[in-house]
């Protein structure tokens, strides 16, 4: 079995990332290595990121990233004012380092006040609940803080 496992670890670790999670299908053993690689490899590429997840326990590293870094909508409605607050993105980056963040916006028939896009600087009283829905009930960017808000 030891000779299974580490001829396993090493077709594993020669695969690209599409082919490895095909073969992680394969039995419950290498599921577990293939999950533990793909994690690794993830943590290396996007080295800084953390997904925002709430159940970041009990989904693999590499899952949880992977859905963060989709597009997403932060704000859409028909009509009515810009809601006074801000809407978290779902990963966290480590500001340790340089990052260039792009942003794509659409506003349409907007009548009053103007959205902001940007970035806000991790606070101690973001609650799990906060976290959790993804939303702080005031706009950060207008409001005075006593951190980065953009």
């Amino acid at each position: 079995v030891v000779t299974n496992l580490s001829t396993v670890c090493e077709v594993a670790y020669r695969l690209d990332m599409p082919s490895l999670l095909s073969f992680g299908k394969c039995d419950r053993s290498t599921h577990s290595i293939v999950t533990k690689i793909a994690n690794e490899r993830m943590r290396g590429l996007f080295a800084g990121l953390q997904p925002l997840a709430a159940d970041s326990g009990r989904r693999p590293f590499w899952k949880n990233l992977v859905d963060a870094l989709k597009p997403n909508i932060l704000h859409f409605t028909y009509c009515g004012k810009i809601p006074d607050c801000t809407y978290l993105l779902n990963l966290v980056v480590d500001t340790a380092g340089c990052w260039f963040v792009e942003f794509e916006m659409t506003v349409t028939q907007n009548t009053k006040g103007l959205p902001c896009v940007g970035l806000v600087e991790a606070c101690p009283s973001m609650s799990g609940k906060m976290q959790e829905s993804g939303k702080f009930r005031q706009d950060l960017s207008r409001k005075k803080q006593d951190g980065l808000a953009v």
